[in-house]
This record gives C-alpha cells, sequence and structure tokens, in this order.
C-alpha cells in the first residue's frame, strides 16, 4: 500500500508541474508542485528514520506546521469573503507562532503536539465548509467537476474529518496495541491515497480547462 501511496504522490507532482506551463493558472495551483515534493522528502525521511528505529514524531511535529500554513495558503485564495481572508491572513502568522510555543513549552518536540494537529484539523475543516457554504450562494452556474477548488476542498474536508478523531484518539491512549496499529496505519494511507488522488483530479481537471480554453470549446 505504501508503494501506492508514493506513486499517487508521484502521479501529483507531474501532474501539478504541467500547470507551470501556463500563465493564466492560479498561484496556488502551481505551488501545489513544490509542496508535493516537499511532502514526499518528509516521507522518504520518515521512512528512513523509522527504519534505524529513530523517533519520527519531532519530524511529523515540525512538518505538519509548514503543512497546516501550505492549506491556509490555499484557502486565501480560494475563499471569497473578505472578512474570513483577513482571519486566514491572520492565521498564517498566528498558527505557526502557537506551533512553536507548544514545541517549546507545552508539549515538546519529542510528543505528539496534540493541540496545534487539533487546531489545523479544525481550521481545515472549518474553511472547507465555508468554501461549500459560499457555493452555495453564488448566483451563476457551472460545472462543479471542472473547478479544481472544489475537489481540492471536498479532499481536505473528507481527509481532516476522518483523521481528526483518529489521530486524536489513538495518541491519548496509554496502551497501543499491535491489533489497533495493523488497522490505524492501513486507514491513514488509504486516507492519504484517498485526498493525494482527488488533488490529482483537480490538477487534470484545470490541464483540461484550459485546453478547452485554447480550443475555443465553451465550458460551463
Amino acid at each position: 500500500m505504501s508503494v501506492l501511496y508514493y506513486m499517487v504522490i508521484f502521479i501529483g507532482v507531474g501532474l501539478s508541474s504541467f500547470l507551470y506551463l501556463k500563465k493564466e493558472n492560479p498561484l496556488y495551483l502551481k505551488t501545489f508542485s513544490p509542496f508535493l515534493v516537499f511532502s514526499l522528502i518528509i516521507e522518504y525521511c520518515s521512512t528512513f528514520l523509522a527504519n534505524k528505529g529513530i523517533h519520527t514524531i519531532p519530524l511529523y511535529n515540525v512538518s505538519s506546521i509548514i503543512e497546516f500554513c501550505f492549506y491556509l495558503w490555499v484557502f486565501y485564495n480560494i475563499i471569497k469573503t473578505k472578512v474570513f481572508k483577513k482571519i486566514i491572513a491572520f492565521l498564517f502568522v498566528g498558527f505557526p507562532f502557537i506551533s512553536i510555543m507548544n514545541i517549546f513549552f507545552l508539549q515538546g518536540i519529542g510528543n505528539f503536539n496534540s493541540i496545534t494537529y487539533s487546531l489545523g484539523c479544525l481550521m481545515l475543516i472549518f474553511f472547507s465548509i465555508l468554501y461549500f457554504f459560499e457555493l452555495f450562494n453564488v448566483q451563476s452556474s457551472y460545472r462543479l467537476s471542472n473547478d479544481p477548488a472544489f475537489w481540492i476542498c471536498t479532499a481536505l474536508l473528507f481527509f481532516y474529518c476522518v483523521s481528526f478523531p483518529v489521530y486524536v484518539s489513538t495518541n491519548l491512549m496509554k496502551h497501543f496495541s499491535k491489533k489497533l496499529e495493523d488497522v490505524i496505519y492501513p486507514l491513514v494511507y488509504i486516507l492519504n491515497i484517498i485526498m493525494y488522488s482527488l488533488f490529482c483530479v483537480a490538477f487534470v481537471c484545470q490541464i483540461k480547462l484550459i485546453r478547452n480554453k485554447e480550443n475555443n470549446d465553451l465550458v460551463i
């Protein structure tokens, strides 16, 4: 399953790289390419450290800060309401500060930072729901399957709604059995595969949309 997981991310890197070919592609979509490369590097380092018997929680504590900040940047470009855009801009600065304070003064670098992870999950879930709320209030109609933002928000809402209770509950347990581990790890892999697959759909939609515009086809 880990092979499929890496393959999906590789495909995402390839597809998102095509978005650099056209200037009219949104900047937030173009930034997915370096972000996915970053994700690959983190996963490779995590696997390498785990095989050496080294604790990987410090790596994920730091990388998750970058991950949440990136998704906040994406929502800043997707959300239309000015008030919430200002809130996102504030969180983009405030969330890393809270996370760093938590690392140094509360939960520490060696423990799973459930406080900042929970905060990050709740932020992304809220802004995903806000996006769909804005979508339902749009006056004009268009095909959602051609909207990259729709697929990205669907991916984030699904992933963090499911993974949030899983991560938090398991890390609050005093005893983590082998049977539970055999269930949790495949579930996390499946959630990641679904999320990155939906990202790939978003990239394909944008590439297809640009191609249709070049051919003067009507896209609705």
